[in-house]
């Protein structure tokens, strides 16, 4: 397409270069238009629908600069641009403000000069050396927002469990750092009181030193100093733990002042560079350039045009693909094999029709009477929550801390090396209850699947009770994350469970080998649906490939019929 484009370009190109002289504007127009389709047709990529439609859009585009072109020639036309790019900027004054409305008036009013072609041909340099720049911008704002949301911040859950959905972890240490120093407040003033000296480093007056130099007894006064102290000591511990955690925020923010700095300088520039790149034309350069970057428009146009029908295309290949890539029989063979095999299920445990027992009958018998009892999750386990860990206890070495991240095969652990109570020691093959994450991922049950390590808090150790089987309990309490997630406000997000909540639920309990004839069906159902999974993912992704094979014509539809014969 390219190589048509360019053998009709040269004679037209001839045709806009002689405008300032020619004068010949409407004849020229009628000229481009009639000659454009008999070239570009036999090419195929594009039908002449398309193609007038394309090059007509372009002559309105350019229309009134090449009106331009016929009164003051090429030269003019450049100034133009110039002067036009100038003023736009030269009218923004508003600051790069964090949460200026004005701000993004400015970020769009920047991108559109950015992409004015007289800036891409002549200032590319300064182009990427801005765009870096904002990137860097961006970049930074992105670590900025990830750490306020917690995102890989050492000891953040403690401070964003049991807060509001979407809170800010720098607001919420920088609220609890303001608390702590008002309650310090009055203790610190008085001991500094106690313990000041001077510039010379002599007793204050009213000092516990001063009044021993006085011969006054400072017994009732080194006993205040040392409550102090004592309430002092916890609440100076945490302000000095907050303080740590915000450290690599601030500096972040420091970076993200420094990148900004560099970005203004660099949009103060833009007059100044802008007027030097229109300094190194002469007329003959201003031709050339605007006649490069008319024809550049057109072909733009052109290759947005046939995208557009390559993507139809797919978009109709793919169509016949889903509806036709499974045959009516083997749809047929899978439902018939599914029924067969869930009938037998129901018959093994004991419920009458064999293949044609209806899912229904699983809660009850012919009367509609449950067939096992219902009992209380809580008379079935004993629920113990995990440990309450505190920031300093965490380090990167030692008995690996269980958070909920890590219960779907996370491996970034916590560590620690204090000692916990046996309760909270988790094993392999451990049942736990994630009772506060997010709905579909992290809330609900899990089977510990990782190395031995101290469950944190969040979480309950499931202690199953004589009589009930752990596999089949496993089952039972994802039908109840089931219950509690529809019993959840809104559609998405997190959930919660209490503990009194999730204690209460009535579970239908069979007999003890009843449950582990479920569980081995359940377990086997499970994986046959991961095979099946697994077996969709390679025909997707041999689909993907036959797509890119057939569109880019490495393999043809006969060679490929070839080969599978």
């Amino acid at each position: 397409m390219v190589a048509a484009f360019d053998a009709w370009w040269s004679s037209a190109r001839s045709g806009l270069a002689e405008l300032p002289e020619s004068k010949r504007l409407m004849p020229l127009r009628r000229e481009m238009l009639d000659s454009f389709e008999p070239a570009m047709l036999p090419v195929g990529c594009l039908d002449r629908y398309a193609l007038m439609g394309s090059i007509a859009g372009w002559w309105d585009e350019i229309r009134y600069e090449l009106r331009v072109i016929v009164e003051n020639g090429f030269a003019e036309l450049v100034d133009g641009w110039v002067e036009t790019l100038r003023s736009a900027l030269e009218d923004e004054d508003a600051d790069d403000d964090e949460d200026s409305d004005a701000k993004k008036t400015v970020k769009v009013t920047l991108e559109e000069l950015l992409a004015h072609p007289f800036v891409r041909h002549r200032m590319a340099d300064y182009v990427t050396e801005l765009s870096a720049a904002q990137a860097e911008v961006e970049r930074i704002k992105a670590e900025k927002e990830a750490w306020e949301t917690g995102d890989g911040v050492e000891g953040a859950e403690d401070w964003l469990d049991g807060a509001e959905e979407g809170s800010n972890l720098a607001k919420e240490l920088e609220k609890r750092r303001k608390e702590l120093r008002a309650e310090m407040k009055d203790d610190d003033k008085r001991r500094k009181e106690l313990v000041k000296t001077t510039g010379t480093g002599k007793p204050s007056k009213g000092s516990i030193d001063w009044m021993r130099a006085q011969g006054m007894d400072v017994r009732e006064f080194e006993a205040e100093l040392a409550a102090i102290e004592r309430r002092l000591a916890p609440l100076v511990e945490e302000a000095e733990t907050i303080d740590a955690m915000l450290a690599p925020y601030e500096a972040i923010k420091e970076e993200l002042k420094e990148a900004r700095a560099t970005l203004r300088r660099l949009k103060a520039a833009f007059v100044e560079r802008l007027t030097a790149a229109r300094a190194e034309l002469d007329d003959d350069d201003c031709r050339e350039l605007v006649l490069d970057i008319d024809r550049e428009r057109l072909l733009d146009r052109l290759e947005a045009a046939r995208i557009r029908r390559v993507s139809a295309f797919i978009v109709r290949i793919e169509c016949l693909w889903d509806k036709y890539r499974t045959s009516l029989d083997e749809i047929e063979n899978d439902r018939a094999e599914a029924t067969s095999v869930f009938g037998d299920f129901m018959a093994e445990l004991g419920y009458s029709g064999g293949t044609s027992a209806r899912i229904g009958d699983i809660t009850g018998d012919t009367n509609g009477e449950l067939k096992w009892p219902l009992r209380p999750l809580g008379a079935l386990v004993d629920l113990i929550n995990g440990f309450a860990f505190k920031p300093n206890d965490w380090l990167n070495d030692g008995t690996p801390i269980i958070r909920i991240q890590n219960l779907n095969g996370g491996q970034d652990f916590n560590y620690t090396k204090i000692t916990v109570p046996e309760k909270y020691h988790v094993n392999y093959g451990d049942l736990l209850f994630s009772w506060s994450g997010n709905r579909g991922t992290s809330f609900g049950p899990f089977v510990w699947k990782g190395p031995y390590g101290y469950l944190n808090q969040h979480i309950f150790k499931i202690i199953v009770k004589e009589g009930v089987s752990a596999r089949w309990l496993y089952f039972a309490l994802d039908e109840v994350r089931v219950r509690a997630e529809k019993m959840a406000h809104g559609g998405s997000g997190l959930v919660h469970v209490k503990r009194s909540d999730l204690e209460g639920y009535l579970v239908a309990v069979p007999t003890l080998s009843e449950q582990e004839m479920i569980a081995d069906r359940l377990e086997a159902l499970q994986k046959r649906l991961r095979f099946l999974r697994e077996e969709a993912e390679k025909i997707n992704a041999l689909r993907e490939n036959l797509r890119d094979d057939l569109l880019t014509g490495r393999v043809t539809v006969e060679g490929h019929r070839q080969a599978a014969e």
